[in-house]
């Protein structure tokens, strides 16, 4: 049976037109994430190319009203190795 590993990127603004940005990998804070600017279309195409594959996306409403979102989850998954 497959057996998987799992990756979840917290991405800050990602309303912003570019995507927004990578500031968490697994709940570890990505080095120099405000000078990287690690984009997430730039993230996800790094990710594809390692075999990771985008498995789901939550938005997190956080702020007075339910419009405001201050970061979205992405879920990813690749077949772990033997």
């Amino acid at each position: 049976m497959q057996k998987w590993e799992h990756m979840i990127l917290t991405v800050v603004d990602p309303t912003a037109d570019d995507g927004g940005y990578i500031w968490l990998r697994d709940g570890k804070e990505v080095p120099n994430w405000r000078q990287r600017k690690w984009r997430l279309p730039d993230a996800l195409r790094e990710l594809g190319e390692d075999s990771w594959e985008l498995v789901s996306v939550m938005w997190r409403n956080w702020g007075p009203d339910a419009n405001y979102v201050a970061n979205t989850l992405v879920f990813l998954k690749r077949p772990r190795k033997p």
